[in-house]
């Protein structure tokens, strides 16, 4: 259950609402010497006091499969989801719709060679098709975005490798004629800097054009990754920096400015505590009415986890967010304090069987 001041984070219409969840999460797994095939499904109903418009019942299904071999691996994965607004698109768009889904088909297939022990070939392909089902008035827009990348990595030392990626995507929003393209070159490096310190590094260039049938646009957008973690004792902290280009809910690729930090640690035997910083800022090179839209969310949350037995957990999660919007000229807040009971069982093998 939980308690939100702004849920829909609207800056005229500061609502407080409460409401409560009901969800269920399991992993079906399957692995043998050759193959390893996993099965995720999940569902989550959400009732919300004073609006029932918000009401939802999210779902996924997730696949999975796994086929290693001396000099290679070859892995696949597909999706489909249904989910509310209300989780997808606060840190993308930041329109929520109380009557909005969105709907994910999406696979993904993935080769990696081993030439060997220090040099490897990966190569992906993606898919996704994204939909939301009557938000023809909210301006969220069906769209389809394949993907590839080809990376080629060279492990230098038992400390130290290096990568250089080529990718490529396309976004298609039909109802807006919209066409969105991008073709890029990335060169990345991985060092562990002490057992505990591990720092990755990447950057590149990224070609985009954005095409409507009156207008073409093409630039250049820099894109980079940094992360660095470290293992402590008792728990871990996590800092990360990146800029990226990726699709939304607009129908376009937008450049992606994300900042994040976070701290766990164990408090004693049965205390877990955690806290987290996020920043996020969506500018949309798009061409037409929202040309040059600018988003930023910013969320903030502590949580504490207190482990009642071996199966089940107590967490208590408080925090705060707010969404600005260039365009509107709109700055809304909220906060929340959420409480929660998770059973989560032992793996148990279902039964002994073989593939014939």
């Amino acid at each position: 259950m939980d308690h939100q001041s702004n849920r829909l984070l609207s800056a005229t219409e500061k609502d407080a609402s409460q409401a409560t969840w009901l969800s269920f999460d399991a992993a079906i797994a399957r692995a043998t010497e050759n193959v390893e095939l996993t099965l995720r499904p999940r569902f989550e109903l959400q009732r919300f006091n004073g609006d029932r418009a918000l009401d939802s019942e999210d779902s996924s299904l997730q696949l999975g499969g796994r086929w290693p071999r001396e000099y290679s691996e070859l892995s696949a994965s597909a999706e489909i989801s249904r989910s509310s607004t209300l989780t997808t698109e606060l840190a993308e768009t930041g329109i929520v719709d109380a009557n909005t889904r969105r709907e994910l088909r999406s696979a993904s297939v993935s080769w990696n060679r081993y030439f060997s022990r220090e040099l490897q070939l990966d190569a992906q392909l993606g898919f996704a098709d994204v939909s939301y089902p009557d938000a023809q008035s909210s301006g969220l827009v069906d769209y389809r975005y394949p993907n590839a990348s080809l990376s080629l990595v060279r492990q230098l030392s038992a400390y130290t490798s290096w990568s250089l990626t080529a990718f490529g995507s396309k976004v298609e929003a039909p109802a807006v004629f919209t066409t969105s393209r991008d073709i890029g070159l990335q060169i990345g490096m991985t060092r562990a800097l002490s057992p505990a310190l591990r720092l990755q590094l990447s950057a590149g260039s990224s070609e985009t054009q954005r095409a409507t049938p009156f207008e073409t646009r093409s630039d250049r957008s820099q894109v980079w990754d940094a992360q660095l973690s470290r293992a402590l004792e008792a728990g871990q902290w996590n800092l990360s920096l990146a800029r990226s280009l990726t699709p939304n809910g607009r129908g376009v690729l937008a450049r992606r400015d994300e900042a994040s930090i976070s701290m766990s640690h164990t408090i004693a035997s049965r205390f877990t505590g955690s806290v987290s910083l996020h920043a996020i800022r969506n500018a949309e090179r798009a061409v037409g009415l929202f040309a040059n839209e600018e988003y930023r969310y910013l969320s903030a949350e502590a949580a504490l986890n207190r482990n009642l037995s071996q199966n089940w957990i107590v967490a208590l999660r408080v925090g705060g967010n707010d969404a600005q919007r260039r365009i509107a000229d709109t700055d809304a807040q909220g906060w929340y304090a959420a409480l929660a009971l998770r059973w989560a069982p032992a793996i148990r093998p279902i039964r002994a069987w073989e593939f014939p």
